[in-house]
């Protein structure tokens, strides 16, 4: 099951890059056609394609941060050092 956890925390991981990557390079994209084309009609889509960037961006750290929980090894419990002396 240890196994399952970890494999599927490095697929969330993966997941979230190429999201990430796909995002970024079609912002990019809408960034320059904005530049070439120098006409109104393209700023409402670029303003809604910079909000869907920024909740793709929340998505994909909740993606990351749970993928890095799935990775993470449980902690051992430890005796303290009061009890090891009694």
């Amino acid at each position: 099951m240890n196994i399952l956890k970890k494999i599927a925390g490095c697929f969330l991981i993966f997941i979230a890059g190429l999201l990430s990557i796909v995002a970024l390079a079609t912002l990019i994209e809408a960034v320059i056609n904005f530049i070439k084309s120098s006409m109104t009609k393209d700023l409402p889509y670029l303003v809604a394609l910079f909000i869907m960037v920024f909740f793709l961006a929340l998505i994909v750290i909740y993606i990351v941060k749970l993928g890095l929980k799935l990775i993470k090894p449980k902690a051992i419990p430890e005796d303290s050092i009061d009890d090891i002396g009694s």
